[in-house]
């Protein structure tokens, strides 16, 4: 791996990882750095000490991350660097999708999701995405049990913006395709946005009356 890239790592992993146990930040550390260079977020493959077995390492790394929760301090410093880029024009990239599990019974957090493959309902996991200037800033699987689409929606929505003082452009799919939403993003969130529509959808132009489709 290149000098550069490894000082990267070590740069950003410091506030990261700097209230941890010497442990857990050496397992973090070799996690992170054999994503680089394996490429695939399999513990078994992330082995980075010859004189080991990767059945044993990865024991290791599955016992430390196990203890720790990264998931704050990492935002932290997603949204640290995002906010020294984003501009009022920027785009803010906002994806809706799902992972299909029809054959999951007990796993966390599953609920019906719109198959667009095969084009009818099954059982998996909904996502919500927000990328600025190729940072994801968030990443959360939705909980159907405790909130709406739009609920979420709108809490994202308004956290997302708030850190980064209202700049950007947002920029939806047509998973977002939905008439409440957009009214909150217009009329109470006051954001800029570009929504790709569902084939459906009219859109009236106020100062003609125009319909489009």
């Amino acid at each position: 791996m290149s000098k550069y890239i490894q000082d990267c790592i070590r740069n950003n992993l410091r506030c990261v990882i700097r209230d941890l146990t010497l442990p857990q930040k050496k397992a973090v550390s070799e996690v992170v750095r054999g994503l680089f260079t394996a490429g695939k977020p399999i513990l078994s493959h992330l082995a980075q000490d010859e004189t080991k077995t990767a059945k044993k390492q990865s024991e290791k790394y599955s016992y430390h991350l196990g203890r720790i929760d990264l998931t704050k301090k990492v935002s932290e410093l997603a949204f640290r660097k995002a906010k020294q880029m984003i501009r009022k024009t920027t785009i803010i990239a906002y994806d809706l999708t799902d992972i299909n599990k029809e054959c999951a019974k007990k796993m966390e957090k599953l609920s019906t999701v719109w198959d667009g493959s095969r084009r009818k309902p099954a059982t998996g996991f909904t996502l919500h995405g927000i990328g600025v200037n190729n940072i994801l800033v968030e990443l959360r699987v939705h909980d159907a049990q405790r909130k709406t689409l739009n609920q979420l929606r709108y809490e994202i929505v308004e956290e997302i913006s708030g850190k980064l003082d209202g700049k950007g452009i947002w920029v939806l799919d047509r998973g977002n395709d939905d008439k409440s939403f957009f009214n909150d993003l217009r009329h109470f969130l006051k954001v800029d946005f570009i929504a790709r529509l569902t084939e459906r959808r009219q859109v009236i132009m106020t100062k003609t009356g125009e319909v489009l489709t």
